[in-house]
């Protein structure tokens, strides 16, 4: 979904997270968890701006329409997941 709606990449992937934590290569996984966080919120601030994000399947890309303003009424001020809602 990053590539497919930001054009952007990660820098790696969650098992390597893991292996970083293991070698107690720490400056490496506080960069991944970061990186990580930065983009899942860019692709949140899309979402919430145009309603939609993108996925690549194998026709190409494809839309998944959303509407994260919910997340932002004041009666569900108390009551936000702290994840993306997939």
């Amino acid at each position: 979904m990053i590539k497919a709606t930001l054009q952007k990449a990660k820098t790696g992937h969650g098992l390597q997270a893991i292996s970083y934590y293991k070698e107690g290569k720490w400056d490496e996984l506080k960069k991944y968890c970061l990186d990580d966080v930065l983009l899942t919120k860019e692709l949140f601030d899309f979402g919430l701006k145009h309603g939609e994000i993108y996925y690549l399947d194998e026709r190409g890309r494809a839309t998944i329409k959303v509407d994260w303003t919910k997340y932002f009424e004041s009666e569900n001020a108390n009551n936000v997941p702290m994840t993306l809602p997939f």
